[in-house]
């Protein structure tokens, strides 16, 4: 959504860019199977309302607890498609998607049981909100888990809550709020349409962004291929694809930093390859970068005072003040992580890639930095810090790829 596709030695920008999904989980897969597929069945056909419809549904089953009824028929037809015999997939993709073509309509009572199961409540930001639409629409949100449905959903979102068995529980307390880019968010809350509320200023932020994906697939830019297998296990697979990037996630903090750069290095054989990716858990190995590290009273009140003037400043420069409270509503514990996380990034990066130039000699550390300010209304995310890299020392980092 955010990808900005240009020409490259490797890739003269007229044939398809050969994008690879590589992961493990059988349900990401057959769920971005459903994504694509409804982005391919978007942009076959003309501009117009038919396209408004098909991106909302290309939303709804990304980010939405629930449906509307044209939205699940779109999705039951695109089932229709995927569960054809010809389509390979492993048994797990495929049992996946089959299982989601069976299962009936989900009753709306279902899907808010189910949405109430998943969110504790813990970490909302509501109180932060100085305007009453946003409180509103964010409690609802929080709530409902409606995203991108208007006022009337009809029925549950089967491909979150109705699963095989051997699929794994999704996490609780996840928000729309977390992936997508919030600084864009609030810029179009501030700016032409002052009138929405943040969530529906979100929803806009994300249509355009699906709408990019949609032109890209009907211009023929991108061909998407998606493989459910852990990387450690499709080495050679990935190095017979001779790709020019790769995007890592946040793998990095489930595996052994040096078994991570070992793979990483391997995947990389064949030279001019940048790597992409982030870490999230980084801070549990820092000792510093939370408040309840410092014993001394006289301390944390110094941390205190410079996030709430740092903090209050910051907010002031982004326009975030004219929608948000500051300081946030929350505990000074999670008030000031960002600030004391920022401040041991760099310290942790550079230990980070010293063991990629300990594992096998050469590794060259691009443009790295610290996602700050993180989105104050998302409960997760408030520690990334995103890197890119390369094991060729042929490879140059321009300001381009810094952007």
């Amino acid at each position: 959504m955010v990808a900005e596709l240009r020409p490259n030695k490797d890739w003269n920008g007229v044939d398809p860019l050969h994008f690879i999904g590589l992961e493990r989980s059988p349900y990401t897969v057959a769920k971005t199977h459903v994504i694509w597929e409804l982005i391919r069945q978007c942009a076959s056909i003309p501009q117009g309302d038919e396209t408004a419809r098909l991106i909302d549904s290309i939303l709804q089953v990304w980010f939405s607890s629930t449906w509307t009824s044209d939205k699940e028929l779109a999705v039951r037809k695109v089932l229709d498609i995927l569960c054809q015999t010809e389509r390979t997939y492993i048994d797990e993709v495929r049992q996946t998607l089959e299982h989601w073509k069976r299962a009936p309509v989900m009753p709306l009572k279902h899907a808010r049981q189910a949405q109430a199961d998943r969110w504790t409540g813990d970490d909302t930001s509501i109180g932060t909100m100085k305007k009453r639409m946003d409180r509103v629409a964010v409690a609802r949100y929080e709530l409902t888990g409606d995203f991108a449905v208007g006022e009337v959903p009809t029925c549950g979102n089967k491909i979150l809550f109705d699963c095989p068995d051997f699929t794994p529980r999704s996490a609780s307390g996840e928000s729309v709020f977390a992936p997508l880019d919030f600084t864009e968010v609030m810029t179009i809350a501030n700016g032409s349409s002052p009138s929405l509320s943040i969530l529906q200023a979100t929803e806009e932020y994300a249509r355009r962004g699906v709408k990019k994906l949609v032109d890209i697939c009907q211009k023929g830019k991108v061909d998407v291929e998606l493989v459910c297998s852990p990387v450690e296990a499709s080495i050679d697979f990935v190095v017979s694809k001779r790709p020019s990037t790769m995007s890592w996630s946040n793998i990095c903090d489930y595996m052994r930093y040096d078994i991570f750069h070992d793979v990483v290095r391997a995947c990389s054989q064949h030279g001019n390859v940048i790597h992409f990716g982030y870490s999230m858990n980084w801070t549990d190995e820092v000792f510093g970068t939370s408040l309840i590290d410092y014993t001394s009273a006289k301390d944390r009140g110094r941390i205190l005072d410079d996030v709430n003037k740092s903090g209050a400043t910051h907010y002031a420069s982004l326009g975030w003040d004219k929608r948000l409270s500051w300081p946030l509503r929350q505990s000074p514990k999670f008030l000031t992580n960002p600030y004391l996380q920022s401040r041991h990034s760099d310290k942790w990066v550079s230990h980070f890639f010293a063991y990629g130039q300990k594992a096998g000699g050469y590794c060259k550390v691009g443009p790295c930095y610290f996602a700050y300010p993180p989105c104050p209304i998302a409960p997760s995310g408030s520690s990334t810090v995103h890197f890119t890299w390369t094991y060729d020392p042929h490879v140059k980092f321009s300001r381009r790829t810094e952007k």
